[in-house]
């Protein structure tokens, strides 16, 4: 059983998240110097972690949730390499500046001393916080709908194979809104830049298997070693799309501020009606649910 404790703290680091980055987006719209501190962007790359590692101990225990936040990050940076190296993994060759600025950021922290084997170092945690979002919220309808995990005591191949597919989707989703702002703002560069915003559509593909094989193997390593915690409060299992949510307003937000106007449709299309049926399914839920 989780404790209260974990619940006000996991809330509390949750509101954190939404006051830095609400605070640092209306002082970068200003163009306000006070926004391009460093202390912001320390906070934009911890306080996410933080709130990660949290979840991931609060619903899957601590060994689980930390085991496979690890395999989220050395999966992440493997597909990294690899699509640095050889250009074929995500759709050409692309390389990050030794300026690159971290997410959502005019500062340029992290600098080529933070880099491994051409990654910067926030890029490989933000593999593992946008693929454990999406597979976090993918277990939020099954939550909803009362429903278990597969394993091997049910047998539910077919909930398995659509599980793994609606992870990949929604981190795919996020991709489709997040590249473009990230690209603008000089995170990485394109050899040759495609057409969806300067990104090229093999990118995306790239995304969708990465995410799928990281999170199916997880799955099926699930499958083969159930473990079920119960849960206190259902709220917890809303944080993801609670993040997913307050995501989708920033990046609308973001792209209103640098003139990708095209973006905010695209933005509706991929992450709203996630949000939405989740949502719904949550109100549909009433009173009573079983922890997936």
């Amino acid at each position: 059983m989780r404790t209260v404790g974990q619940e006000i703290l996991l809330y509390l680091v949750f509101f954190a998240v939404l006051v830095v980055l609400i605070v640092d987006s209306i002082g970068g719209f200003f163009h306000q110097a006070w926004a391009q501190h460093i202390v912001f962007d320390l906070l934009k790359v911890f306080l996410p972690l933080i709130l990660l590692v949290g979840h991931a101990a609060y619903t899957l225990s601590l060994p689980r949730g930390l085991g496979f936040i690890l395999w989220l990050c050395l999966g992440g940076l493997a597909a990294e390499i690899i699509g640095l190296r050889t250009g074929i993994l995500f759709g050409g060759f692309y390389h990050y500046l030794p300026e690159s600025r971290m997410i959502f950021s005019q500062v340029p922290l992290f600098d080529q001393r933070f880099f491994l084997w051409g990654v910067p170092a926030p890029v490989i945690l933000y593999w593992a916080v946008f693929i454990y979002g999406g597979y976090s919220i993918s277990n939020s309808f099954l939550a909803w709908r009362g429903a278990e995990k597969p394993s091997y005591r049910n047998k539910n191949y077919s909930l398995l194979a659509k599980l793994v597919t609606l992870d990949a989707w929604i981190v795919l989703g996020i991709d489709l809104v997040m590249d473009p702002i990230l690209v603008w703002h000089g995170n990485w560069q394109w050899e040759k830049p495609g057409i969806y915003f300067g990104v090229p559509g093999g990118n995306f593909i790239g995304w969708f298997m990465v995410a799928a094989c990281l999170t199916g193997a997880f799955r099926i390593f699930e499958y083969k070693f159930p473990y079920n915690l119960e849960l206190r409060n259902r709220l917890v299992i809303l944080l993801p799309i609670l993040c997913l949510g307050a995501l989708f307003i920033l990046a609308v937000a973001l792209a209103l501020n640098i003139g990708l106007y095209p973006l905010i449709p695209v933005a509706g299309f991929a992450i709203l009606p996630i949000i939405l049926l989740n949502f719904y399914a949550w109100s549909r839920s009433r009173h009573t649910m079983k922890t997936p």
